[in-house]
């Protein structure tokens, strides 16, 4: 319980530092002005797996079909890997 309270706690200090910090880091190029975050980069690799999956639903062309699994599996992928960056980071 006192774990779970101050995991919150640095999460939360962590995220305020972190979004202090992004401009000074902007500033000396560390990072890309306008980067998206790793959450912004989250919603967008599963927006492309869903977009995928209606792209398969709506392909008629048989040729197209391998095509529209590959679409799926690499958004797939995509989104996991992310997914798997954001808990390491998290712990």
């Amino acid at each position: 319980m006192l774990k779970e309270k101050l995991m919150d706690v640095f999460k939360k200090r962590y995220y305020r530092f972190r979004n202090n910090v992004k401009p000074y880091l902007e500033d000396f190029k560390v990072i890309k002005k306008g980067e998206p975050s790793l959450e912004e980069k989250i919603k967008k690799a599963h927006e492309e797996w869903v977009q995928a999956q209606e792209y398969f639903n709506s392909v008629t062309d048989p040729m197209l079909i391998d095509h529209a699994i590959y679409k799926i599996h690499a958004a797939r992928e995509k989104y996991n890997f992310l997914l798997s960056r954001a808990k390491k980071y998290r712990r």
